[in-house]
């Protein structure tokens, strides 16, 4: 399971797309350190506490590439009416 979590990280980044693992308990980063992930493909700076603290990190980094903000999103006259 451990490998196989390895091999979808490097084929997602290979086209371009971010993965982040968020809330993992000290059992499971341990298991990954002992195996060796994280030298190989896995930066630990993919992993944060918290859901939250990983959707602020990924949208600094894509305000910084300059890619779009997704500040719309939050825009409340563009939601759905009920």
């Amino acid at each position: 399971m451990i490998y196989s979590n390895a091999k979808i990280f490097r084929d997602y980044k290979e086209i371009g797309v971010d993965i982040y693992l968020a809330g993992c308990q000290v059992c499971v980063v341990e298991q990954l350190s002992q195996a060796g992930v994280f030298c190989e493909s896995i930066p630990k700076s993919c992993l944060f506490a918290t859901v939250h603290d990983a959707v602020l990190h990924s949208t600094q980094i894509h305000e910084d590439k300059g890619l779009p903000s997704y500040d719309y999103a939050l825009n409340m006259s563009s939601t759905t009416k009920l």
